[in-house]
């Protein structure tokens, strides 16, 4: 029988058994540590006030994609000013007439054009969800429920992305723009 004690060095593989499956144990230990401090970093950076508080409680849907996993093209920038020029949500790989679905429970507000862009505009827990481009057959003021479609990507004149894409923004009352990803269920990390 081996001992992991007389183990001296990491090379000769099959001497070490036991202490290769204590460092393995260590290292999902340490990965499992270093993604918690990447989401809490993440959650905390937004460009607006997002509290702990609010990403403990995350629980909105992505709007766009729910049966896989969506690609995010741009996120939002960082630490601009209110009125400062900037990218002010996430731009998720989209095409025209895919559905875009409520985040949660809310009520549509705005359906039409900003700047020449086809817009709607969701409200839900006092703050304001921003679709660009998108389009919609609902009513303004219509009440929908978490999940339910809310629009279609539409497309729009002078495009958003390179390719073709649609734009998430969220603002609270004072028009303050925050980190829409914030909002939403964190995957459930799972160490194998």
């Amino acid at each position: 029988m081996r001992s992991v004690i007389r183990c001296k060095s990491i090379l000769p593989v099959r001497q070490c058994v036991k202490g290769e499956r204590v460092l393995l144990e260590v290292l999902k230990v340490l990965v499992f540590v270093v993604v918690l401090l990447i989401f809490t970093a993440q959650c905390l950076s937004s460009s607006a006030d997002v509290s702990i508080e609010n990403c403990k409680q995350a629980h909105w849907d992505i709007p766009v994609n729910t049966f896989e996993a969506p690609r995010v093209l741009r996120d939002i920038d960082k630490d601009i000013g209110k009125y400062d020029a900037g990218h002010r949500g996430v731009d998720f790989a989209a095409e025209p007439d895919d559905p875009i679905y409520a985040p949660e429970d809310g009520e549509l507000t705005y359906r039409g054009s900003t700047f020449g862009t086809p817009t709607i505009t969701f409200s839900t827990d006092g703050l304001k969800n921003t679709f660009q481009p998108a389009a919609s057959d609902l009513k303004k003021g219509t009440q929908v429920k978490k999940g339910e479609i809310i629009g279609r990507v539409s497309s729009a004149e002078e495009p958003h992305c390179e390719v073709s894409c649609v734009h998430w923004g969220v603002r609270d009352e004072d028009e303050n723009y925050l980190f829409p990803l914030s909002f939403v269920y964190k995957n459930r990390i799972v160490l194998k």
